[in-house]
């Protein structure tokens, strides 16, 4: 029952947005991430569970990745 949840929650759920990400979505995810820290299921609570805490992570990492590589700093 649980991996049937967890296969719905993650992939299957019609209301998941799988597309490109917003600058929106990539401010509210930094602003969370500073205010809550690494608390992936309470910062997905903030989208409306329309993005999944794994893609929440996945895209806060990708950010990192970027800015660090264009500004040449050290992620937070």
């Amino acid at each position: 029952a649980h991996v049937c949840r967890e296969k719905w929650q993650n992939h299957l759920d019609t209301r998941l947005i799988k597309g490109h990400w917003t600058l929106e979505e990539d401010y509210t995810i930094i602003k969370n991430r500073l205010l809550l820290g690494k608390k992936w299921s309470l910062i997905a609570k903030v989208f409306g569970r329309v993005r999944t805490e794994h893609m929440i992570k996945n895209r806060y990492k990708t950010i990192l990745k970027k800015y660090s590589l264009k500004k040449g700093i050290r992620a937070i």
